[in-house]
């Protein structure tokens, strides 16, 4: 899927900055409402600020185990597009969040030991999978998993996949040449610091997916 792959940018969290990274040609931003992450962005970002983001840039935002009131709250405030699911939200509950109208990622944290059936009574009720480095940070880690692991993914539905990808490492997944592979995630490592970033690594970045 190598040629249709896209590229999502998260842990955005300064206006200017989010208009760059649009400029430069992403298709998805991520914006984090977990507030143990140091890319927590309520606090530095107005609702209205990305209001009016070109219609072809999709508004992802990053939830940790947050109730469905709380989810929906902030998804109507944002006007966000897609709900990312980062922490142990069950079936049931990534089905609540469709029902809201807006379409689901379930995230999960891959390690050497990850077994992928328990991601199967989620196929019906998410829309993409994101796999991200195993962590008590869900996510942000800046540390690849082995992506050879995704060899023996089962399913069909599409997937994002981050935890240390970077402008270094980012050709070698592409070659890869996933099926199931829909978007790659990109965070910390195309940082100046925590949620800042680098629009000259990002604009490196959408050079590698075009090529």
């Amino acid at each position: 899927m190598r040629k249709h792959s896209k590229l999502k940018v998260c842990g955005l969290k300064h206006k200017n900055n989010i208009y760059d990274v649009v400029a430069a040609g992403v298709d998805y931003i991520g914006l984090i409402f977990y507030e143990k992450s140091a890319r927590y962005m309520v606090d530095s970002l107005y609702p209205e600020d990305i209001w009016f983001l070109p219609d072809e840039v999709e508004k992802i935002g990053v939830f940790v185990d947050a109730d469905l009131e709380f989810i929906s709250k902030y998804a109507r405030l944002y006007q966000l597009d897609i709900i990312q699911l980062h922490g142990n939200e069950s079936a049931e509950f990534c089905q609540q969040v469709q029902s809201l109208g807006y379409q689901v990622i379930k995230a999960f944290g891959v390690n050497e030991e990850f077994d992928f059936s328990i991601m199967k009574s989620y196929i019906d009720v998410v829309d993409y999978f994101l796999f991200d480095t195993k962590s008590p940070l869900h996510g942000g880690t800046g540390t690849s998993f082995d992506w050879n692991i995704l060899e023996q993914y089962p399913y069909k539905t599409p997937v994002f996949i981050g935890g240390g990808v970077s402008i270094d490492n980012m050709q070698q997944l592409l070659n890869k040449e996933f099926d199931f592979l829909f978007a790659l995630d990109m965070n910390s490592r195309l940082e100046e610091e925590p949620g800042l970033k680098d629009i000259t690594l990002v604009k490196k970045a959408i050079e590698i997916m075009k090529q």
